[in-house]
């Protein structure tokens, strides 16, 4: 029984040390955040900038009064810049029509390699590494798309943050 317990044990301690080995592939291009400003930078880093939506202190949205609404060929509609705590967590790309979609994933492409595509039924398409979480998708119906370019470390302190306050409000039942 010893001997059992001893060998699952190794068998676990093993798997354990080839899982933490393990490191996720880097996106081509990896970015450290988006036009100029770097993940967790404060909002004060932001150029022109307008509020757009606020949650508090916790989360605010912002637009550049001055951005430039293109990527290489696709026209864009905005560019939203979220913050979590007055830390830069992602930016939000939309755009209208197919062929702003189509130049913007050629340009994703171009500058982040090949994404996976989970549904071959779905404009829906992703990058993702131990940094950061990409995805462009696009709805024939209604013509409009959206990208997300995200740091995966501060989308999960979200998450965290979005969890304990759901635990918390267990006691408003």
């Amino acid at each position: 029984m010893k001997k059992i317990l001893i060998c699952i044990l190794l068998v676990l301690c093993l798997a354990s040390c080839a899982f933490a080995a393990y490191e996720m592939p880097k996106i081509q291009n990896s970015p450290e955040g988006f036009r100029g400003l770097k993940w967790g930078d404060s909002a004060e880093k932001l150029p022109n900038k307008s509020l757009v939506e606020q949650d508090g202190d916790i989360s605010q949205y912002y637009i550049r009064t001055d951005d430039k609404l293109s990527i290489g060929d696709a026209n864009l509609e905005t560019i939203c810049y979220a913050f979590f705590q007055d830390k830069f967590r992602y930016v939000a790309i939309r755009f209208y029509g197919y062929e702003n979609f189509d130049n913007l994933l050629r340009a994703f492409k171009a500058q982040f390699g090949t994404p996976k595509r989970p549904n071959r039924y779905l404009d829906k398409y992703t990058w993702m590494d131990s940094d950061v979480f990409i995805i462009v998708q696009y709805n024939d119906i209604s013509e409009k798309g959206q990208a997300m370019i995200s740091n995966t470390k501060l989308m999960l302190e979200h998450q965290k943050y979005l969890d304990d306050r759901a635990k918390a409000a267990q006691s408003d039942f």
